[in-house]
């Protein structure tokens, strides 16, 4: 949808609309009269609302904008304990960027994943089919590869650096575009993604 990106930009400043939202992409239009909107989600919708304060003293809330499906290991008989984290974390990302209409592909599964990460990316060709962790860096290559979003990752090297620096971290994408998030506990980073109109 990059050939409509001048005109989008136009109609938006004309009709007032924000410029972090896609408001006027094909994913967004309604269908014909008599044709059903769509199917929900087959999966939880947005957990984080479900979820009680972390009670953590001097803590600053600050919630995604708009809907994502939540994936998790063990999900649709595929078994990828201990080492599908990652995968189902980006699955939940762009299941946000699909959800607000910055996509309309489909959520990837591991072995789509793997393929881009391999054959777009560059990651060794070990990694088709195996049960090889990927991390913070790869779901940026892919995002990348995959759908043109760029990515924000911060390291941090202990517990008490990220309470210092994540707030600052966290706090302009989901602030400004109220995208999604992850926190690659492993590496104890944030990585953050950021798409435009």
């Amino acid at each position: 949808e990059q050939a409509g990106l001048a005109q989008r930009t136009r109609l938006h400043a004309r009709l007032g609309l924000p410029m972090s939202r896609p408001l006027l992409r094909s994913p967004c239009a309604l269908p014909p009269p008599g044709c059903p909107l769509g199917s929900r989600a087959s999966r939880l919708v947005n957990v984080h609302r479900h979820c009680p304060p972390s009670g953590v003293q001097a803590g600053m809330l600050q919630l995604v904008h708009g809907e994502y499906e939540y994936y998790h290991y063990m999900q649709d008989r595929f078994d990828d304990k201990g080492w599908g984290c990652a995968y189902r974390s980006l699955m939940t990302i762009v299941s946000w960027f699909r959800m607000q209409h910055y996509t309309s592909a489909d959520v990837p599964m591991h072995r789509q994943i793997q393929k881009s990460l391999v054959y777009k990316c560059g990651q060794p060709a070990n990694l088709l089919g195996s049960k090889h962790w990927i991390g913070a860096l790869d779901l940026g290559y892919f995002l990348e590869a995959e759908h043109g979003i760029t990515c924000r990752i911060e390291n941090f090297s202990s517990g008490a650096e990220l309470r210092e620096k994540g707030r600052q971290a966290a706090a302009p994408p989901l602030r400004d575009a109220g995208n999604a998030c992850d926190d690659g506990r492993g590496g104890a980073g944030v990585h953050t993604a950021r798409r435009t109109l």
